[in-house]
Formats: structure tokens, sequence, C-alpha cells
């Protein structure tokens, strides 16, 4: 009875121990050409052999990241603004070091021009204004590069969180068609807020705020893609007003 209770007892603590193994959060750290540590950077999971997205993460302020999921196969896909994108094998304790794109940061581009990002309670605030990401096209076409952010099938993603709801200068966007036509050289900041707080329906898993260099109505250029027939229509109506 008594080994009959321990071979119990030991398969037991096996089953948990090997539960505890699968659910271990996946750590590493990310450093710079001269092996300084690299803030902001996005780190996404993807499955193989379809590279489908998995789960993903951001590096914090000591270049360390922590990417919680029980999958350990696949493959990391690390990236960053200025630098090339780096691929490797999903293992703990995992050093990647970044490679400047040189072709981006060339003669024209210095890396002032990159975008910056900073901490400001639970949320991040990327500066769009003056930098690299301010010649992405859209608004759409921008955010997919924001530190936090990716882009799939179904839209805008807030990585680890899913589809967040979007502010513009405050006001809660309700067709998503606004990024497409928002250009990205009218956007001044980007606030990614992956831990909403009350203020916030509970449903609420993540948010993004984007501030523009005037507030909508005030000049705001959006890229309308009019048809011929659109723009003489528009050019009529002008024609007779006072």
């Amino acid at each position: 009875m008594k080994t009959l209770k321990l071979i119990t007892l030991t398969a037991a603590l096996l089953m948990t121990v090997s539960a505890f193994a699968q659910n271990q959060n996946l750590v590493g750290h990310i450093t710079d050409e001269n092996g300084e540590p690299m803030p902001f950077v996005n780190v996404v999971l993807l499955s193989l052999p379809d590279s489908t997205f998995v789960q993903g993460t951001v590096t914090d302020e000591q270049g360390s990241f922590l990417l919680p999921t029980d999958k350990k196969d696949g493959l990391l896909k690390v990236s960053c603004v200025g630098y090339q994108t780096q691929y490797a094998k999903p293992t703990n304790g995992l050093t990647i070091q970044m490679t400047v794109d040189a072709q981006l940061l060339g003669e024209v581009v210095v890396k002032s021009q990159l975008p910056q990002t900073r901490m400001t309670g639970n949320s991040m605030i990327t500066t769009i204004q003056g930098s690299v990401l301010e010649d992405s096209g859209t608004a759409q076409e921008m955010l997919t590069k924001v530190p936090g952010m990716t882009g799939s099938e179904d839209g805008i993603e807030v990585l680890g969180k899913g589809a967040p709801i979007i502010y513009i200068n405050g006001r809660l966007m309700r067709d998503d068609s606004e990024l497409r036509r928002l250009r990205s050289d009218d956007i001044r900041d980007v606030e990614v807020i992956n831990n909403p707080g009350a203020q916030y329906d509970a449903t609420v898993r993540a948010v993004v705020r984007i501030r523009t260099k005037k507030q909508q109505g005030d000049g705001l250029s959006l890229d309308l893609n009019l048809t011929d027939e659109q723009v003489f229509f528009l050019s009529l109506c002008l024609s007779v007003l006072p």
C-alpha cells in the first residue's frame, strides 16, 4: 500500500513539474551592435511552418523581454525601425544582437530621425513627427511599425493584447477606414496603453491614442483618393460658392 502511495505521489509530482515547465515564460535580451540594451523592440513568436502569429511582446527599458507562452518551438521575429529584422530559435536566456539597417540609415536618414519612445505610467508614447515613421504613408501602415504593435489579417493589433480601441485626438474611432485616410505625416505621436485602467470598459484589453499635429477640422489633410468625376463635381460646387 505504501509503495502504491509513493508511486502515485511521484507521478503527481512529475506531472506538476512538467506542467510548470510547459507554462514557463520565454525570456531573453536584445542589444545593439555595441552590446547596449535596446528598449521598445518588438519580439514576436511565429509558428512553423506557416509563420502565423502566436504571441508577442516588447522589450523593457533594459532591453529584456518576457513572452508569456507555453509554446517552445517555432521562430522568434525581432524587429525595430532602423535595424534589420532578426530571426532566432526560441530558447530561454537568449540574447539577440541587432544590426543597423545601413540602407535606411544612410546619408539622408540619421539615428536622430528614428522614432523616440518613452514610458509614461502604463503606456508607451512614440513620437512620429520628425521621425522616419512620418513617411510611412497612411496611419494604418505607420501603426504596424510602432513599438508594441503589429498588423494582421484582422487589422491593427497590440502585441499580446489583440485589437485595441483607437482614439484620434480624443475621439473614439468607429470606422477603420479612418486609418487609411489619415496621413502618417499629419501625426504627432502615438500612445499605446496595454493595461487600460478603470476608466475603460472591462472588455477593453488595449487602447491606442493618436494625436495629430493639427486637430481634425483645422486644416488636417486626408488622402481621399478622389475619382476624376468626384474632383469635377467638387470643383463645380466650389465655383458656385460666393
